[in-house]
């Protein structure tokens, strides 16, 4: 049988008005908009592995100042810091993980993108194997700037009818968050608690087939809990 992979993803973009006293100083002013982007990664899985090259846009009035921050998944290490400044009203920057040598083969994380002047939002175009037309695919999300201390995934199986799910957490808080995900099948009560721990800007990735206490074949809904968004 051949595996099918079921990806979910929930898709926000918020994007705060333009000041101009926001146009100021990185160090001294709070960022106008902060878009998070939790899945970024490099050739994961191999040189024609899964790529995810991702374009920002100012959608404001005046030029701003963009950084990116690039956490490693998992141990969340800080990596890089890539600034860009007086980006133009309506352009657009592009950052391709493939190109970029200061991540190395295989890397996976997240990024947090601040803009200082004025309104971004944000793209990311997922791809793996482009070089084979017979097992092509692709995706995209849009960055997300407002999160939620309590979240629902309605759909989740390891290997029912050859269908696998995984997911992805960010913390979008100020502080450590502290996550819990409640697993239940469809047909009975809770049956798991799997913690979570990450620092600001971090994600954690979840394989089921990695879970211990799930059982494969079945189908599950799960809430994820946390102390930060």
């Amino acid at each position: 049988m051949v595996r099918r992979f079921a990806i979910g993803i929930v898709l926000v973009v918020a994007a705060t008005p333009w000041s101009s006293a926001a146009h100021s100083s990185r160090a001294a002013s709070e960022p106008t908009t902060t878009v998070y982007l939790p899945n970024i990664t490099k050739m994961l899985g191999g040189p024609d592995g899964w790529q995810t090259p991702f374009i920002v846009q100012n959608v404001g009035d005046g030029p701003t100042d963009i950084t990116m921050d690039f956490y490693g998944g998992g141990e969340g290490r800080f990596f890089k810091t890539r600034t860009v400044t007086a980006l133009a009203p309506g352009t657009s920057v592009v950052h391709d993980p493939n190109g970029d040598p200061d991540l190395g083969a295989g890397w996976a994380g997240s990024v947090v993108v601040r803009s200082f002047g004025a309104p971004i939002v944000a793209v990311v175009n997922e791809h793996q194997n482009v070089r084979d037309a017979v097992r092509q695919e692709a995706l995209s999300y849009s960055g997300i700037s407002a999160g939620s201390t309590m979240l629902f995934l309605p759909y989740l199986t390891r290997s029912a009818g050859g269908w696998l799910t995984t997911f992805i957490v960010q913390n979008m808080g100020a502080s450590v968050a502290t996550a819990t995900v409640q697993f239940q099948t469809f047909e009975g009560p809770p049956m798991l608690s799997l913690p979570l721990s990450m620092a600001p800007g971090r994600s954690q990735f979840v394989d089921l087939r990695f879970t211990g206490g799930l059982a494969d074949g079945l189908e599950y809904s799960a809430v994820i809990t946390s102390d930060q968004p």
